[in-house]
């Protein structure tokens, strides 16, 4: 993700460790959804929030409001500072797994025909049959990791 807003990402043509990946505009937002090879989801709703998945779609990154968060031990917690990396646990973690679930079902929602969704590594059919699988799955039972890394 930029580390400035104003410097905008080009992740359809530059997150190349997603080779499949999409973007569309929902609800005015530009929405891009990337799979790495192993099956792992980021949800990118503008920059802020994103969402970063492991291969079970259980939450182990997220960046929200502008703060960073990370998964530790089944909780989500904030990353206090970039240079440290320390951890704090947090209260957040209900909310940030409801706005999770509120970006899942809307992105559901614009998995239909009628969105325009362009798309890079399958069509774009297959790749709304999967984003909203995936969707699906996390906002059923939206949950943590029990770390941040990608497995």
């Amino acid at each position: 993700m930029a580390k400035h807003t104003s410097e905008r990402e080009n992740l359809l043509r530059d997150a190349t460790a997603m080779p499949l990946r999409g973007q569309a505009i929902i609800a005015g937002s530009e929405v891009f959804v990337g799979f790495r090879v192993g099956g792992e989801m980021s949800l990118y709703w503008d920059q802020d929030p994103v969402f970063q998945f492991n291969s079970q779609f259980q939450l182990r990154r997220a960046y929200v409001d502008g703060r960073r968060y990370a998964a530790q031990n089944g909780q989500i917690c904030l990353i206090k500072r970039a240079t440290d990396n320390s951890h704090e646990n947090t209260s957040h973690c209900g909310t940030i797994l409801r706005q999770l679930e509120e970006i899942c079902l809307a992105v559901i929602a614009r998995c239909d025909p009628v969105t325009q969704w362009q798309v890079v590594g399958e069509t774009e059919q297959d790749f709304c049959k999967r984003v909203r699988s995936a969707c699906e799955t996390i906002a059923r039972s939206p949950t943590v990791a029990g770390q941040p890394s990608l497995r």
